[in-house]
């Protein structure tokens, strides 16, 4: 799908250092960064949802007495 993207001074500068960095393309620099975001929030929210299951088995008799205080 093609999308045009509109970039402040500031963010255009972003991506051309990140270009610069990657050797790549402006470009494969966004496609890259996108990738690497949505990598980084799928790693944060599977280790949110097991630190939920954690307390909801092995520390559940620990957060009921919690809640009770």
């Amino acid at each position: 799908m093609a999308m045009t993207l509109r970039l402040d001074t500031e963010h255009d500068a972003m991506v051309d250092r990140l270009a610069r960095e990657l050797n790549c393309s402006k470009h494969q620099a966004v496609v890259t960064a996108i990738e690497m975001a949505d990598q980084r929030i799928g790693v944060h929210d599977r280790a949110i949802k097991r630190a939920q299951e954690i307390l909801e088995t092995r520390d559940k008799p620990l957060m009921e007495r919690l809640a009770d205080a």
